[in-house]
């Protein structure tokens, strides 16, 4: 099964164009039966700008999916792929991508969603991905206007990926700001029919898995990650990742002393440490001098450590009063790494949870590997960036497990995404057109 995506350019109007071709199985004859029968699709026309095409034919599993805006450039374009693809190997520079040839349909396994935390912005995002579907805009609209109600500010999140924005590293306008970028792909990745059976979220991206799994909106979302940060002056502190063998990594802290802890578990050869400015400074040359690589983190304060009392006992009350819904599909904590408890009438427990995990040590490796236990056959990233995506094929089977991002951090958005689409298609997730 092959997946092809395209994105053209078309003179004078520079309108983008776009595509995502899908076939079963991986046979060149097979390939040329469906480009025919594309052909034969596209020649009726259709008085829809974007039509999805869905090909069967009879007594067969050979299946074409396509989402495009004119005819002749994708019959091309497929041209091109039938006398490429004669090796059948996955290529991303030409949009390529080759799943296995099974008998029948292919049945997909659960899919897993997670949601990144503060500090994965990107330049252009918002651009990129509502050239493809209104929602996008509309999700960012709906927040904004959640954050003015909560805070009395009005903002534009457009501005705070602007890394010169003295706003785009305090968590006050981060934190809702991160969190709105992940549902507007989740709404997106909606309109083209895809959902997922499993969510999981990375720091503050733990909130946007429950405002996914429906237990709570959109409007609580922005408030739930504004409170902690409605104060006039953020907690001293600094934090840090540092690179490299994890007992190495043990050891360098404990040998420095002081106040320096643990608060993120990223991967196997990346644990994110927080503390006092001044002792994270110190322990930079350590870590180096020991064979590690550090790197400061463009960060407010430090994330997951007891320095956030103020910020803490501000969330707190802003949990307490939240009314939860029952999640509609297991969350799983970034804290415990199991999925969070959910009853019909008291919601006592996740509220404890969630509380704790605001000050306490992410465990992303064990969270990342109780969606590896709970079936998950493909992990979709939805960042802005593709941070967790890249930890993830660290941390899991990836002969087993595909772990794509989203929104890739180079090249353009409305690609990554198509892309995306594309792999997706390939593992045997169906994919739809939005009306």
């Amino acid at each position: 099964m092959t997946a092809v995506t395209q994105e053209l350019t078309s003179a004078p109007s520079a309108a983008l164009s776009q595509l995502v071709v899908g076939y079963l199985p991986t046979e060149r004859n097979a390939l040329a039966a469906q480009r025919r029968n594309l052909a034969q699709a596209l020649s009726a026309g259709s008085p829809r700008p974007v039509q999805s095409i869905d090909l069967r034919m009879a007594g067969s599993p050979y299946r074409a999916f396509a989402i495009l805006s004119s005819a002749e450039p994708w019959l091309e374009v497929l041209d091109r792929t039938l006398q490429e693809a004669s090796d059948f190997q996955s290529d991303a520079q030409r949009g390529l991508w080759w799943g296995s040839e099974v008998d029948g349909e292919v049945v997909a396994s659960p899919l897993a969603w997670v949601m990144p935390g503060s500090g994965s912005l990107k330049a252009t995002f918002y651009e990129d991905l509502a050239a493809l579907d209104p929602v996008v805009v509309r999700v960012r609209e709906e927040a904004e206007l959640a954050f003015w109600q909560h805070t009395g500010e009005q903002v534009s999140f457009l501005d705070l990926a602007d890394e010169e924005d003295p706003r785009s590293t305090h968590p006050r306008y981060q934190r809702p700001a991160t969190v709105t970028a992940s549902v507007a792909m989740a709404r997106l990745l909606g309109r083209y029919g895809i959902q997922p059976q499993l969510l999981a979220g990375h720091s503050v991206g733990e909130l946007t898995a429950c405002h996914l799994a429906g237990c709570f909106d959109l409007s609580e979302l922005i408030r739930l990650t504004t409170a902690p940060f409605l104060g006039e002056t953020l907690a001293v502190g600094a934090m840090c990742a540092l690179i490299g063998d994890e007992a190495v990594i043990l050891q360098v802290i404990q040998e420095a002393g002081g106040s320096v802890m643990v608060s993120n578990r990223n991967s196997l050869r990346q644990l994110v440490i927080s503390g006092p400015a001044a002792e994270i400074q110190a322990i930079i040359p350590k870590a180096k001098a020991a064979g590690l690589k550090a790197i400061a983190l463009k960060v407010a304060t430090a994330y997951h450590s007891p320095f956030l009392e103020e910020p803490h006992r501000r969330y707190r009350e802003a949990l307490a009063s939240t009314r939860f819904q029952k999640a509609r599909m297991p969350v799983v904590s970034g804290l415990t790494t199991d999925i969070l408890p959910w009853s019909e009438v008291n919601f006592s427990q996740t509220r404890a949870l969630l509380d704790c995990a605001f000050i306490g040590p992410v465990n992303h490796v064990g969270q990342v590997r109780r969606l590896q236990e709970l079936g998950m056959g493909a992990l979709v990233d939805l960042g802005p960036t593709e941070k967790l995506s890249k930890l993830a094929r660290d941390i899991l089977d990836i002969q087993t497990i595909t772990a794509l991002g989203a929104n890739p951090t180079k090249g353009s958005g409305r690609q990554g995404f198509l892309e995306c689409l594309a792999q997706l298609h390939t593992l045997g997730y169906s994919i739809t057109v939005p009306e």
